[in-house]
Order: structure tokens, then C-alpha cells, then sequence
């Protein structure tokens, strides 16, 4: 019974074609030879965009996240001391979000008046925004205490990036 079906199917499916560029007519090398012409170069910049990839993902975890302040540091010769102290400033998140710092007076006379610029940072040392805090009638070694809102909702770290005082 197999053989009359086998005998069937060749009749029904006809001679195989003579032309050289029918696959079944083709050696296994000229069958795989398009395959490599076009698949080598192709698993070759897979491969490298991978490899590439990987790497920034390393680069990215084993980095520590440098902020602007810190690189100042590094790069920026040490500055005269300022006639205030900034001794706390942080953000608060508990309730309603907030800035809360305190400036001392280092120097032995009065500052008549006194201006803070704070950038405000995310946790990853992007600036996402930066407030202005004004101090005035500060005496010799008195401390002043301030609290401003903080508007920006991803801002998590606060620095002085500019002070001046009269």
C-alpha cells in the first residue's frame, strides 16, 4: 500500500526542475553562501551592539553619580571663607515639602543683609530647581532659621551655589 501511495505522489508532484538555481538542485555550499553574505555582517553588529550595551549598563551601576558641587570641589581651588555658615540645610518631605536651613554669622560685626542662592537637586545630581533665601540683621555668631517651600516634587538634595552679604 506504501509503495502504490509513494508511486502516486511522484506522479502527482512531477519530474524535479533541471534549472541550476532550484535549491534542491544546489550544493550545500552554494545553498549557504547567500546565508553568510548576508547573516556574518549581520551577527557581527548584533553581536557589537550587545557587547556595547552590556557595557554602558556596567558604566552606568559601577559609576557613582557625581554632582555639580562636587566637581567644582575637585576642579576649583579652595574659596576665602564667607561670613555665613551654612550649618543645615535640607529638604523636609514629611507633609508638605520644604527647605529648612541655618546660617551663622562667622565674622564679628553685623550683616546688614544677606542673600543665599540654593540649587536643588533630584537624587541623581540633576537640578530640577533652585530657590532664593534672604537673611538680614544677622549680629556676630547669631544663628537665623529659615523654612521656604519646595514646589519641585523630585527635588531631594539642596546646596549653596551662591552667597553674597552687606
Amino acid at each position: 500500500m506504501k509503495f502504490r501511495s509513494a508511486r502516486i505522489e511522484a506522479l502527482l508532484a512531477g519530474p524535479a526542475p533541471s534549472d541550476p538555481l532550484y535549491v534542491s538542485n544546489q550544493s550545500l555550499v552554494d545553498r549557504l553562501k547567500p546565508w553568510l553574505i548576508v547573516g556574518a555582517p549581520c551577527l557581527a553588529l548584533l553581536l557589537a551592539s550587545g557587547i556595547a550595551i552590556s557595557h554602558i549598563q556596567k558604566v552606568r551601576q559601577s559609576d557613582a553619580i557625581v554632582s555639580r558641587a562636587k566637581i567644582a570641589a575637585m576642579v576649583l581651588p579652595p574659596s576665602a571663607p564667607r561670613p555665613l555658615n551654612v550649618f543645615e540645610l535640607r529638604i523636609d518631605a514629611s507633609g508638605e515639602r520644604k527647605l529648612i536651613g541655618a546660617v551663622r554669622n562667622v565674622t564679628d560685626h553685623v550683616i546688614v543683609a544677606g542673600h543665599l542662592q540654593i540649587e536643588l537637586d533630584d537624587a541623581y545630581g540633576q537640578p530640577v530647581g533652585s530657590a532664593v533665601q534672604e537673611v538680614s540683621q544677622v549680629p556676630p555668631g547669631g544663628i537665623v532659621h529659615f523654612q521656604i517651600p519646595v514646589p519641585e516634587p523630585d527635588a531631594s538634595v539642596a546646596m549653596v551655589v551662591g552667597m553674597s552679604v552687606r
